[in-house]
């Protein structure tokens, strides 16, 4: 990941070109702007009320469904800036913040309940890769709420109601056994 003079975040892929005796002819390059990646994410997010993010094999942030910038710029007095991806486990989300201490230190864990703000949430990371070196994880934060809908609310009821029924019954088997 690269950023261009604006601190944009870019991805760039170069691939030589060879003609089909196998003799180069030259290189084709390509700079792609990771804001699409944002947007998608963000909106994927919304549906779910949740996080999404991508992060890299250090993981530092390659995209992500919130508003926090991923790259952090650095400015020193007489120096050119300096742009840097933003570390997973340094952002203020606390969903990403969480969720990415938790998968660096149990690497081999690919869901997790977390619990955050007093709230449980699900997580899931998922591997993107590719053969030229790719080597990106995917990562998916839910709350509980959001993901069980409202099955929690319909199990309640029916603890009520049985117990009610319970009640009503054994009333009406004593009142039965008194006469």
């Amino acid at each position: 990941i690269n950023t261009d003079e604006k601190h944009d975040a870019t991805i760039s892929v170069i691939s030589p070109i060879f003609d089909s005796n196998q003799i180069f002819h030259g290189v084709s390059g390509l700079d792609v702007k990771l804001n699409g990646i944002h947007t998608f994410l963000k909106e994927e997010a919304l549906k779910n009320g949740g996080t999404i993010y991508i992060v890299d094999d250090e993981y530092r942030l390659v995209a992500y469904s919130g508003e926090e910038s991923i790259i952090n710029v650095i400015e020193e007095e007489g120096k050119d800036p300096i742009a840097e991806q933003l570390l997973a486990s340094l952002s203020t989300d606390a969903l990403v913040n969480k969720s990415a201490l938790h998968y660096i230190d149990n690497m081999n864990e690919q869901v997790q309940i977390l619990k955050i703000d007093g709230k449980r949430h699900f997580s899931l990371i998922s591997p993107m890769t590719e053969p030229s070196g790719l080597n990106w994880q995917v990562i998916a934060v839910i709350p509980e709420e959001t993901l069980m809908g409202g099955v929690k609310d319909r199990q309640n009821a029916t603890l009520f109601l049985i117990v009610v029924v319970l009640l009503v019954g054994s009333g009406i088997g004593l009142f039965v056994l008194s006469k």
